[in-house]
């Protein structure tokens, strides 16, 4: 409504001003009303007039002069009526008017600034041409103007110079609600159907109801004879339950009137309020109390170290989940409450102590099966056990959208992103809010899910509507590599430059500043000049940086992680060159793609693995392909390889570290924690064995798990004899025995017990074994590259070979065939093969 007001009222001037030019009519100044004159502009044409005026607006805190609301609408008569305010005229005074002339058409246009009792006050008049020759007022200039842009001209709007209210509910004494809001301490209460209730700590103690349908405030309550120290509200009974400093709980309405002075007390001032069911849960500092509707006394139990503010109540179970605090390690604990008779029942808390991050807040699936907190983890409600991890962090809200479907808002390093996750915890939709906000929470009404973001001088709310279309382009988010920009939707390389255009669409469509593909099959190019045009240049293939890590197939085919550029380069000995690489990586919470920490390849090199911060499991085809989600781990994955039929991972939650086993499916078969952070892994199947090192504690150690080659499970373990006589550190590798394994510090070991059979005295980058039975050792000489060759039976020296370059790794091709990459003086980066 306030937008069809406005467009009428900007509507009236060049109506008036342009006689037949804009509206129609006869050769004589219209005898209709401005108002009916205005009415028959179209509505289209009107809100081009709005559209074309509001670059004139200002969004000042205070409205500007009369005298600038006058040279604004001087400039915009002349931008938009050339033809009746020809030229860049002159202003001037005329006792109380400022007025322009323009001797072209013989007009004049005047606009009242000062006290007259001959004008109306702010009036506008015309006069000259076909007006006639006695000034002829056609309205006020809060009538045409809009100073603030919020589409209500400024004599309709109760706030005219702030765009965040117009309305009189939306306001209080001429401050916008949202705007007063921005300084204070603001809390999400409830939601009732469409109706959200917050409130506002400062000077005063207020509470709010904003509609969420209409997008308007229908109640601003100023609380007095107390100051709320927690507050909650329950939908069910219809009521706010606050507490103060004195231990007194005082109970009010929707109406907003109290019930009972006070409603119940407890010994201490109230610290926090929770609402279990039809039962009021009060915490003080003696514990928790626990009140019927009518302020009776039903229960009361200790609670020590954690407060029940932002507890989530189980219908399912008649649990309230909440987290300990000021106290290390945190915990997910509960309280459970006789739902009948309103007693605590007992309580407890989840198996682990530290093991896993804990943070608010906490969320609750409408099943009650499910908790989340706020580092992504996941509990069962009944046992309170680790039950998965979203890939997200740092999470300021969350909702859940049924039983398994999340929305939540993750805090970002400038903003909150939102994130919505299927049920397999696929992140199928993502949105960034504007920037610089704190995120005050998340609401649903039916499909919409609403954010409010405070910031220093206002609240600012908006809508985020869950779709498998995000960018409204016809192209399923599934399937669509650009999901928020609706120019394009197809990248066969996955470099993040499109294939083409979608049909009528160009670059100007693009609303994240895509650039077309030149070689849209070509990872390595995407700009014209980085080829020949159809053909891309094979500079662009070999890796730019050292390699975060580098594998290799045994049967020619080498590749190489490089975690800053989100690519794995790959390295062919059948045709002695570098292939174009492989794109990977994950978007961050600013939407930059990351790329993996760590890496691993199947033992059939089929499948190549990756580990990300945010404790993500994915997985690629080593010919190419997308990326695709294998499995999440509760923090950010260390380490991981590819041990038979399974993948063994490790991450930092639990106690110490934790090794999690699953299946090629991604189905989790076994977890241990009480484990260690390893630098290298090497899995030997002659005897089903993972060897690590304990890198994270000293001394460090060479330790194994035996997996069970049917079930996964972790069967056994062992480490070696030693505790602080050798150090065990770098590359690994397993001779083709399987009887021995070689140590980058140059120890050699038997897999049998695990002593040392041979200490080489000598520190190697790398180690490979040959068929053979020979071992080769990758060393720096001089400014170049030397490989040891060591006699398959004495492990004595019998040789070296050199390599140009600054040694970087060595991989086994198959058979005798050694890959030596290394880096040469220009920067570039070299394969060399050598047959030992």
């Amino acid at each position: 409504m306030g937008t069809n007001l406005f467009t009428w009222r900007m509507a009236l001037l060049p109506c008036v001003l342009s006689l037949l030019v804009a509206c129609g009519g006869g050769s004589e100044p219209p005898a209709a009303s401005p108002q009916v004159a205005a009415a028959d502009l179209t509505q289209q044409a009107a809100e081009t007039l709005r559209r074309r005026a509001s670059g004139l607006r200002v969004q000042a805190a205070a409205l500007p002069s009369l005298e600038l609301q006058a040279e604004q609408l001087f400039e915009f008569a002349e931008q938009q009526y050339p033809q009746l305010f020809p030229g860049r005229s002159p202003t001037r005074l005329f006792g109380a008017l400022n007025y322009r002339y323009y001797p072209a058409s013989g007009i004049y246009l005047g606009i009242v600034v000062g006290p007259s009792t001959e004008y109306q006050a702010e009036g506008v008049y015309l006069m000259g041409g076909p007006y006639g020759d006695k000034p002829l007022l056609v309205g006020t200039i809060g009538q045409f103007l809009d100073s603030d842009g919020d589409g209500v001209a400024n004599a309709q709007d109760v706030a005219p110079s702030d765009p965040l209210c117009a309305l009189a509910q939306d306001a209080y004494q001429g401050s916008c609600h949202w705007r007063s809001m921005g300084s204070a301490k603001v809390k999400i209460l409830g939601q009732s159907g469409d109706l959200l209730y917050l409130s506002a700590l400062g000077e005063q103690a207020l509470v709010y109801a904003y509609d969420l349908r209409s997008g308007h405030f229908s109640a601003r309550v100023a609380l007095s004879g107390f100051v709320p120290t927690a507050m909650v509200y329950s939908a069910e009974q219809a009521r706010f339950y606050m507490g103060d400093a004195q231990g007194r709980v005082h109970a009010i309405n929707e109406a907003f009137v109290e019930i009972g002075k006070p409603f119940a007390e407890v010994k201490f001032a109230v610290n926090a309020l929770a609402m279990a069911g039809k039962h009021l849960m009060v915490q003080d500092s003696s514990g928790l109390t626990v009140f019927d509707r009518f302020g009776i006394q039903t229960g009361s139990g200790g609670v020590f170290y954690a407060s029940i503010d932002g507890a989530e109540w189980n219908a399912a179970n008649s649990r309230l989940y909440y987290l300990t605090r000021g106290i290390s390690p945190a915990d997910v604990v509960y309280a459970e409450l006789d739902s009948a008779t309103g007693k605590i029942k007992g309580g407890g808390e989840s198996p682990y102590h530290g093991d896993y991050p804990i943070m608010d807040p906490v969320r609750l699936n409408p099943a009650g099966t499910r908790l989340l907190l706020g580092s992504g983890n996941l509990y069962s409600t009944d046992t309170l056990r680790w039950a998965g991890k979203l890939p997200t962090e740092s999470i300021a809200d969350a909702l859940w959208l049924n039983d398994s479907d999340t929305v939540v808002a993750s805090r970002g390093a400038t903003r909150v992103r939102l994130q919505r996750f299927d049920g397999t915890r696929q992140l199928v939709e993502a949105m960034d809010l504007p920037p610089g906000g704190q995120l005050l929470g998340l609401v649903r009404r039916g499909g919409d899910v609403h954010w409010l973001l405070q910031y220093g001088d206002r609240v600012q709310v908006g809508v985020f509507t869950p779709s498998d279309d995000s960018d409204k382009d016809g192209v399923p988010n599934g399937q669509d590599k650009f999901p928020l920009d609706p120019a394009a939707a197809a990248d066969s390389d996955g470099d993040s430059h499109p294939d083409a255009w979608l049909a009528g669409r160009s670059q100007a469509d693009s609303t994240t500043g895509l650039s077309l593909d030149a070689y849209p099959l070509d990872a390595a190019c995407h700009a014209p000049e980085q080829g020949n045009g159809s053909v891309c240049n094979p500079s662009f293939y070999a890796p730019k940086a050292v390699p975060t890590k580098v594998l290799a197939d045994g049967r020619g085919m080498v590749y190489l992680l490089d975690t800053q550029a989100a690519r794995v380069y790959r390295w062919s000995a059948s045709s002695a060159s570098f292939l174009t690489p492989l794109v990977i990586g994950q978007p961050d919470l600013a939407g930059v793609r990351q790329g993996p920490r760590v890496f691993g390849l199947s033992p059939d090199g089929r499948r190549l693995y990756f580990g990300y911060d945010n404790g993500l499991v994915s997985w690629m085809d080593s010919a190419g392909g997308a990326e695709r989600q294998f499995a999440n781990v509760a923090s950010t994955v260390g380490g991981l390889v590819a041990a038979g039929n399974f993948v063994l991972v490790q991450d930092a939650s639990g106690a110490w570290d934790t090794h999690s086993v699953f299946d090629t499916n991604g189905v989790l078969r076994d977890s241990q924690d009480w484990n260690y952070y390893s630098t290298h892994y090497l899995w030997a199947p002659t005897q089903n064995r993972v060897y690590f090192y304990r890198s994270s504690q000293s001394p460090n150690d060479l330790h194994y798990e035996e997996l069970d080659p049917v079930s996964g499970k972790i069967a056994s373990k062992g480490e070696t004899p030693y505790h602080g006589e050798h150090s065990f550190y770098g590359a690994m590798a397993l001779s083709p025995s399987g009887a021995r394994i070689a140590l980058g510090q140059g120890l050699v070991l038997s897999t049998s017990d695990l002593r040392v059979l041979k200490d080489l005295k000598e520190a190697w980058l790398d180690v490979q074994w040959l068929l053979d039975g020979r071992l080769a050792a990758l060393l720096p000489n001089g400014a170049n590259t030397r490989v040891a060759l060591y006699n398959a039976n004495s492990l004595e020296l019998e040789g070296n070979l050199l390599a140009e370059g600054e040694p970087i790794a060595l991989s086994p091709l198959g058979g005798q065939t050694l890959a030596v990459l290394t880096r040469l003086r220009d920067g570039s980066f070299r394969m060399t093969t050598l047959q030992p």
